[in-house]
């Protein structure tokens, strides 16, 4: 075997001196962001700030310790550090969509809203940049490093994160900034930004049918029994402060125990890729009516959850279809609410 070129040996030691400890730090998981992220799972946020903290000293272009040290921060209403953690990941990674989406919510929070349009703007600008291809290739919306490239897929869920943050915009601001109207009827509030995520892993939602405040039992759908409640939100559904019967039509009566539609169809809201990433979990409340015609009509929100999650329910409720509810040997119209649970496994 030949000898190695002085040179070549010069310059191969030289690489191996960048790509060695790269691949290293790429390898070798930090016990410091171990423990945080363990920290995040049981809801202890403000330890988790501090080793979070502890592993971007450590590694520094760590994506995902930024990411959950400005997520921990922004929940526990820190908005100034959260804002200030999610810029130092921008500035590591400029393209990072689920750190603009997350800025955007905190300029939404304290009302910055010219920043938080110019987020929604930027989101909106990456999805109009998706090619033509037939089949999207899948990526990760949060890599631990920076550097991977902005495909179909990352452009899609940009799109779909700038529709979210579109429904949060209050409608008198969506008209100042020339924005479209959000269509979705929240009562009790306005947007659905900040709520305590729980711990990782995959999962999915529940559907319940509620009574609409008549006091009745509520019934078990798909075996899911009324009662506890996993989200942690401990309060009891709301109940609507507006009368049961809307616009006029006497027709529509309220829901109770002998007078409610038969579900002969319903499907389960999904979990969107930035809920999964933000681990959010918890319930949506819809008030709707069961209409004479089987189907869902005139949503309106009663408890909601963010980053997609409201407007998954939202879909997921308008395919059920039911029989709808007799009085008198004659079908009718009920109102009554509709609960979707999301839980990670």
């Amino acid at each position: 075997m030949s000898k190695m070129n002085p040179a070549f040996r010069i310059l191969a030691l030289s690489l191996s001196l960048f790509v060695i400890p790269a691949f290293a730090q790429r390898e070798k998981p930090l016990q410091s962001y171990g423990v945080a992220m363990e920290a995040f799972g049981r809801a202890d946020y403000k330890s988790a700030v501090d080793h979070f903290r502890q592993a971007i000293a450590e590694r520094p272009s760590m994506l995902t310790a930024h990411y959950y040290l400005g997520l921990s921060l922004y929940i526990l209403e820190n908005y100034a550090e959260a804002l200030s953690a999610y810029q130092d990941l921008i500035r590591i990674d400029p393209n990072n969509i689920p750190a603009h989406y997350q800025i955007a919510k905190i300029h939404l929070t304290i009302e910055d809203y010219r920043s938080a349009v110019e987020e929604y703007r930027w989101l909106r600008s990456q999805s109009e940049k998706r090619s033509n291809l037939a089949v999207e290739i899948k990526g990760v919306l949060l890599p631990d490093f920076p550097g991977e490239a902005i495909n179909d897929w990352h452009r899609r869920h940009a799109g779909e994160m700038a529709q979210y943050l579109l429904d949060m915009i209050p409608r008198d601001v969506a008209e100042q900034y020339d924005l479209p109207a959000s269509q979705i009827v929240y009562y009790g509030s306005s947007a659905c930004l900040i709520r305590s995520p729980r711990p990782n892993a995959a999962g999915d939602s529940k559907l319940k049918l509620s009574l609409d405040s008549t006091g009745d039992s509520k019934p078990r759908v798909d075996g899911v029994v009324s009662g506890g409640n996993p989200s942690g939100i401990q309060e009891p559904p709301p109940k609507p402060d507006y009368p049961v019967k809307q616009d006029g039509d006497s027709s529509t009566h309220p829901m109770s125990a002998s007078l409610r539609p038969t579900i002969l169809y319903r499907e389960k809201a999904k979990y969107t890729e930035v809920a999964r990433i933000n681990r959010v979990q918890g319930t949506v409340v819809l008030n709707v009516v069961f209409s004479v015609e089987g189907k869902i009509k005139d949503i309106r929100v009663i408890r909601c959850l963010p980053d997609g999650l409201t407007q998954n329910v939202i879909t997921a409720a308008q395919q059920i279809r039911f029989d709808p509810a007799i009085k008198n040997g004659t079908p009718v119209s009920v109102r009554g609410q509709l609960e979707f649970t999301f839980n990670l496994y």
